[in-house]
């Protein structure tokens, strides 16, 4: 539906040869005729994007103020940048803040951060991010956030043909071998019944690879 979250309940139900189980366990697809179909009384929640950076914040004095999909690693990590930083005083290409603002040139380091032409502390009072919090060491609140996975976390691996959930470990991600971890994190399965996809519960191995190709299914 117009204005719903991708993907849309036809991308999702319709083509994939889900039997009835399957395409029930979806929550937002029916199986009429032998096929499944979006659901015809399904409504999508009008919800905020969940990978803005408010939507990602539980906590505003502990919390990454950036989206998590809007940073990336850069010199053997120890710099994180926001990606889309182009230019002193461009910020039509960066994602908004938790506080909606939008900040040029923002590469976060382990002591301070650059941002504004300008070199900050984390402590110093007149900071342009306004951290609140005893803690206000922004790289270290995104790296936690952001970049950090936990090895006995579960993810949606599948849906199998009885309707029952297929979930693995991202320590069993870990043993894969790249063509079955690139497979796995580009294959986006919708979220259910608390179950996400490889790509957000297992962020370390999956940044390897480009969410641009991302196979539903």
């Amino acid at each position: 539906k117009k204005g719903c979250l991708p993907p849309s309940s036809t991308q999702i139900c319709e083509g994939k040869g889900f039997n009835k189980g399957q395409c029930e366990a979806l929550g937002c697809c029916q199986f009429q005729g032998g096929l499944c179909k979006k659901g015809s009384d399904f409504v999508c929640a009008k919800r905020e994007d969940p990978n803005t950076a408010k939507a990602q914040c539980s906590d505003p004095d502990t919390c990454c103020y950036f989206s998590c999909k809007a940073l990336e690693l850069s010199d053997d990590g120890e710099t994180m940048g926001q990606k889309g930083n182009c230019a002193t005083g461009c910020t039509s290409s960066v994602t908004p803040d938790i506080n909606g603002m939008r900040h040029w040139e923002v590469y976060l380091m382990k002591n301070g951060y650059y941002a504004y032409d300008a070199y900050h502390t984390y402590n110093d009072p007149d900071e342009p991010l306004k951290i609140s919090g005893s803690d206000k060491n922004m790289y270290n609140r995104c790296k936690n956030q952001c970049f950090t996975q936990i090895k006995t976390s579960r993810f949606l691996l599948n849906i199998r043909k009885n309707g029952t959930l297929a979930t693995k470990t991202c320590k069993w991600l870990e043993g894969r071998k790249y063509a079955k971890q690139k497979r796995v994190c580009m294959k986006k399965n919708i979220s259910t019944q608390g179950y996400e996809h490889a790509s957000i519960v297992c962020p370390d191995t999956c940044g390897a690879f480009s969410s641009d190709s991302t196979i539903f299914g």
